[in-house]
């Protein structure tokens, strides 16, 4: 299946993130809870059981600063990341760099070709068209120092509103991670380490306020908003396998 993506991907490139974990059965509760108001996102097609793979390849300092600044839950901070939704060679790359400030989330992203994506990569060039998200990408990897470190890969079920409510709800899990330091993209090749999870991540984006069916969903099934941060998870999992140390 070719998961050539739109560049808004049907994301907010705004928005407020609210993260929860919760257990199966109480995913098959809230996936009841939500049918009357959503629909299963483009990306679901073509996918049986509506699940499709996401996996990106984050960039950090070589202090880690990044992945502190997550991990110290630093107010403001942003992320560097590539991410594909395939293995093949047609399916392009997105370079996104994804911002938290005053608690709203700012996403930019720009499709690149996948050899294209690899050569950037490799020859840490900066040939982007200036002012765009490229740019923005290229401009925060050099100026920190970034380089590749980890692969991050998960399976997401995913839903937006009906409405004209710019609402998205996601529920993740099987998350693993793969040291990185160079230029695989791959979603198969790799030392993966899963990482330990009882839980599914569900997530709600939105911009705003959200509509009162969301709010009721909250207070239906007692949500606690908490920190999942994939990044940090796969990270803490490789240094305590051994497989990397967390800069201190």
């Amino acid at each position: 299946m070719n998961a050539q993506l739109p560049i808004n991907d049907e994301t907010m490139l705004s928005r407020v993130e609210c993260k929860y974990l919760i257990s199966e059965s109480v995913r098959a509760d809230i996936r009841e809870y939500i049918k009357p108001f959503v629909k299963q996102d483009r990306f679901s097609h073509g996918h049986d059981d509506g699940r499709y793979a996401i996996s990106s390849l984050y960039l950090d300092c070589p202090r880690l600063s990044l992945y502190k600044s997550t991990a110290d839950g630093i107010k403001n901070r942003f992320k560097l990341r590539i991410r594909t939704y395939s293995d093949s060679p047609a399916d392009n790359a997105y370079f996104e760099v994804k911002k938290r400030m005053n608690g709203i989330v700012y996403k930019s992203r720009q499709s690149v070709p996948r050899a294209k994506a690899i050569e950037l990569i490799e020859h840490d060039s900066n040939e982007s068209a200036p002012g765009s998200d490229l740019a923005e990408f290229l401009h925060l990897r050099d100026l920190h120092s970034a380089e590749p470190l980890m692969r991050v890969k998960y399976m997401r079920e995913a839903y937006v509103s009906q409405s004209a409510d710019p609402v998205r709800i996601t529920f993740d899990d099987d998350l693993e991670g793969a040291l990185t330091l160079d230029s695989d993209l791959s979603h198969l090749v790799g030392d993966w380490l899963k990482v330990p999870m009882t839980h599914s991540i569900l997530e709600l984006k939105f911009t705003n306020l959200y509509p009162s069916w969301v709010a009721g969903l909250v207070r239906e099934f007692q949500l606690d908003r908490t920190s999942v941060p994939k990044y940090v998870l796969c990270v803490d999992e490789a240094a305590r396998r051994g497989v990397m140390r967390t800069a201190i």
